[in-house]
């Protein structure tokens, strides 16, 4: 929703050119282009660009123009789209600063831009001076050898010719000029053959780039027309606009308010002064500095051009029982010859006897307008971070801050109007306080889903809804999909609310919440685990088996850990954070992934008793060692020893035919690491080859997109490779981020997993963590995969404890969780190890015969020898039934005593002699 937007009212002609779209940018210095009529498009908001001083070229003196300067805010304007013939683009550019890489900085886009760009044009610096390139539609432009001057202004234009058989047959040229030039010159820069044609023009595009490439210069007098001569034409035909909010509106009631509005002034007339004026001067003020209020303004003008600032103030309305008024507004000239009369409707807005605005008038505000509301509180910044909802007999609004209200508080709240991802919002007034009355409960509205909108703001319940994916558990600060009757609409599960972390209801369920807004779509706002009918348990581990009797190994990505301006904002909060996740987890062995502080890492090993903890050298590329990623290992000193730890495929040759350049292998550095250890866990001891990865990760540029896919799947394979020729007789586990699935990639337009070398070698290595993909669950949250893995080598299978593979779940116990710690969740695995045995002790165990199998309970042991034997008895899930220590007669006696007492099912029984075992299935009929 835009509540301050401008509008145009032009009192001459329009330009007697056939111009299809014109920019001249004359607009105050330094105001936002955004607020100007242009759309922003990407960046977030940073590095706003602004109107600036203009560019002289030939005939035309310096009025307004812009100028972009590095990383942040792109914008667009639209014009009336065009899809056939040639169009012509022109635009003025001086450039003060690019680079050897070069960047492109204007550029064409269909009526719906999306990421459809066309004839980008870019610059990049030559020694002391420049060179301009073009492209059709991809990143690679073509340069023209002529070389320019900096800090001179230069008309360029684009011609783009529509032939509309192929799909990549239009053809897309750039002419550079120093002088006005009347005819189309010869001479031109051709981008390149054979890419997309554009659907349509009908956008223009000034974007600042990265950083790192992005050029400094100055844009103005941008047109566009369907013949040359009327596409470089620089005239500036006689117009006169006036830049008002889309919406004006005046107080009515008992309690007096003023309302001002900035508004700005523009004409081009030839006339040396123009006044502006109101026949209502009861209703209508102006002021050039919001602060003296005069009956009329002059503007004088030494060029015969005007871009003036100025305020408008409503005063208090009189009359009650009206909703709209109009007011009239005339603008002269110095002998006050009327030029035009201009009639404006403006909103008459009731105040009650307490001075508040009914919250459903709210929508009727421009941003930065003072307003106070009373109402009762739906929900606080108790349930989400930061804001709460409040509503009224009329509405509800979303309030900015935390003021320690609770829900069903009744409250008066004096703020400004704002817009937060396309949300009206109420943010705080410091000078005004806050009042808090009684306390109530509210009641929600029962609500359709098809008669959402509305509702904004206000506590609902919808009957009978289901879930788009009823599978796992509920994940902090994501986004589900409820339907009902067809109709679908997100919800949102904000991380203070103790939803996460709790399985998701399978059927129908009632859903209550607040109707919040996000980018023009709405949202449904649970509060607490109770807004959710039939919401489940937050799982725990079935397997009980002490981990005293177990090697427990856990992979997770801490998010860039510790690095000032990356992932979470509270460095040393995210340090306590994951002290309190490895504490609870309790493994021997933890991969980390994404570390980048070594001091926080070496606290947060410190912080823990009994463990240490050391990173691979290897760190991904970009980036200075100190800041870049890497992987690191924390294992408990008590059960195991390091033996070494070093990058594999370090002194890989170049590969022949590898997707991109080789410098990129493996993230460009960050290569797998190869933790050797000892470990002794229950008087076994095994020596382990962990690998710790963390794969390339993948792009949302289309350009990247697929490039990454071929590149993160070649990795792997040479992986693969060098483990089957190098540790074929290895205990090895592979454990880390993947950054993709196994059953299947996570990239758009592929379907095999960029991992399908291991997951096709089932013989020798299994993926434990493929199960959690099978069944619906997320390791990366706010995605619909597992990413985070753990693989072994067929020397492992026997170890594993079935069903003990699981993601961990720290989000119940850690509120913001993906804000303040990761966005992954750790992943546990469990082994129950057993010794590698000798050639020798193979034959003496294979002598050792249980019988008979099935069994009723009768069990015998015949083996040579009267030796002390150790029975471990397991179901399948690998809960321990019964752990006995003696004779084989008595150890037969009591494997008996238990079988015949348990349910017939298939159990594991590991009988230890010495340093030996053997692992039998025992059927019980």
């Amino acid at each position: 929703m835009k509540h301050f937007i401008s509008f145009f009212l032009f009192i001459s002609s329009q330009l007697s050119f056939a111009q299809i779209f014109t920019e001249s940018f004359l607009y105050p210095t330094a105001q936002t282009l955004t607020s100007s009529g242009w759309s922003e498009h990407s960046g977030g908001g940073s590095n706003p660009i602004l109107i600036t001083e203009g560019l002289s070229f030939g005939s035309l003196k310096a009025n307004g123009g812009v100028m972009l300067e590095g990383s942040g805010q792109d914008v667009n304007k639209a014009f009336e789209a065009v899809n056939s013939q040639t169009l012509y683009v022109s635009f003025l550019v001086n450039v003060k600063q690019a680079t050897a890489a070069g960047e492109y900085f204007f550029h064409l886009g269909p009526s719906e831009l999306g990421t459809t760009f066309r004839g980008r044009v870019f610059v990049q610096s030559s020694g002391d001076k420049i060179k301009f390139g073009l492209s059709k539609s991809s990143n690679t432009p073509v340069y023209n050898n002529t070389e320019y001057e900096l800090h001179k202004t230069y008309q360029l234009v684009i011609k783009y010719e529509f032939l509309n058989t192929s799909g990549t047959d239009d053809r897309v040229s750039l002419y550079i000029m120093d002088k006005e030039t009347v005819t189309e010159p010869s001479s031109s820069i051709s981008a390149s053959e054979g890419e997309s044609d554009a659907p349509n023009l009908g956008t223009v595009a000034l974007r600042q780039g990265s950083s790192d490439k992005a050029a400094t210069l100055t844009i103005d007098e941008i047109k566009v027309a369907k013949t040359w001569k009327e596409a470089v034409s620089l005239k500036t035909e006689p117009f006169v606009e006036l830049h008002l909010p889309e919406k004006l509106h005046a107080y009515t009631g008992e309690c007096y308010q003023e309302v001002i509005y900035p508004a700005t002034f523009s004409a081009f007339t030839g006339e040396s002064q123009l006044n502006l004026w109101s026949p209502s001067p009861d209703v209508l003020r102006f002021s050039k500095d919001g602060i003296n209020w005069v009956k009329n303004l002059t503007f004088p003008s030494s060029s015969g051009s005007i871009n003036s600032p100025f305020y408008i103030k409503f005063n208090q309305w009189k009359n009650t029982s009206q909703s709209e008024a109009e007011v009239e507004f005339v603008i002269d000239n110095k002998e006050a010859e009327e030029i035009e009369r201009i009639k404006i409707l403006f909103s008459i807005l009731p105040l009650r006897q307490n001075c508040s605005l009914p919250v459903s008038k709210l929508s009727d505000l421009i941003y930065g307008e003072l307003v106070k509301v009373n109402g009762r509180v739906s929900a606080s910044a108790n349930e989400f971070p930061a804001f709460n909802y409040l509503q009224d007999e009329t509405g509800g609004v979303r309030i900015q801050g935390d003021y320690g209200w609770i829900i069903g508080d009744s409250v008066s709240f004096q703020g400004k109007i704002a817009e937060l991802n396309q949300e009206l919002v109420l943010v705080e007034d410091t000078v005004r306080k806050t009042e808090k009355f009684d306390n109530k409960g509210i009641q929600p509205a029962s609500v359709l889903i098809e008669d959402i909108g509305a509702f904004h703001g206000q506590l609902v319940q919808i009957e009978g809804a289901s879930l788009n994916d009823p599978k796992f558990v509920f994940l902090p600060n994501t986004n589900e999909t409820i339907k009902q009757n067809g109709r679908a609409l997100p919800m949102r599960i904000w991380s203070k609310t103790n939803i996460d972390g709790h399985e998701k209801p399978a059927g129908d369920f009632k859903a209550m919440g607040v109707v919040g807004e996000y980018r023009g779509n709405y949202q449904l706002y649970p509060r607490k685990a109770s807004d959710i009918g039939n919401i489940g348990e937050i799982p725990k581990s079935e397997i009980n088996i002490s981990k005293e009797y177990t090697f427990d190994l856990a992979t997770w990505n801490l998010e860039w850990f510790g690095s000032p301006g990356n992932g979470p904002f509270n460095d040393s909060l995210q340090l306590a954070n994951a002290s309190k996740v490895l504490k609870d987890i309790d493994a021997d062995v933890f991969v980390l992934e994404e570390i980048t502080d070594m001091g926080y890492f070496n606290q947060l090993v410190s912080s823990l008793n009994g463990f240490r903890g050391e990173c691979s050298s290897a760190v991904s590329g970009g980036g200075e060692p100190d800041l870049a990623q890497r992987v690191c290992f924390v294992y408990n000193e008590n059960t195991v020893s390091k033996v070494e730890l070093r990058p594999l495929l370090g002194k890989t040759p170049p590969i022949s035919g590898y997707p991109d350049s080789f410098e990129r292998f493996w993230a460009s550095g960050r290569l797998p690491a190869l933790f050797v250890c000892d470990v002794s866990i229950d008087g076994v001891s095994r020596r382990l080859h962990i690998v710790g990865i963390h794969a390339r990760a993948n792009r949302n540029d289309p350009a990247e997109k697929d490039l990454v896919y071929q590149m993160r799947k070649k990795d792997i394979e040479v992986l693969k490779d060098s483990l089957d020729s190098h540790f074929s007789l290895a205990s090895l586990i592979i454990a880390g981020d993947y950054n993709d699935d196994v059953d299947e990639t996570v990239v758009s337009g592929f379907t095999e997993s960029t991992f399908s070398s291991f997951t096709a070698d089932s013989k020798n290595y299994q993926v434990l963590t493929a199960d959690l993909s099978a069944k619906g669950q997320k390791s990366y949250i706010g995605y619909d995969n597992v990413i985070d893995h753990v693989t072994i080598s067929n020397e492992l299978f026997s170890d594993v404890i079935q069903e003990a593979t699981a993601l961990q779940l720290p989000v119940v116990n850690i509120d913001e969780y993906p804000d303040n710690t990761s966005d992954h969740l750790p992943v546990l695995t469990r082994f129950q190890l057993t010794s590698v045995l000798t050639a020798n002790e193979f034959t003496e165990l294979d002598s050792v015969v249980v019988y008979p199998n099935p069994t009723r309970g009768d069990l015998s042991i015949n083996m040579p020898g009267d030796v002390e034997l150790i029975a471990y008895l397991y179901d399948l899930r690998g809960d321990l039934i019964s752990n006995e220590k003696g004779t084989k007669e008595q150890i037969e006696r009591k494997l008996s005593r238990k079988l015949a007492k348990n349910e017939p099912a298939v159990y594991v029984l590991k009988l230890l002699i010495g340093n030996s075992v053997k692992t039998y299935k025992i059927v019980r009929k």
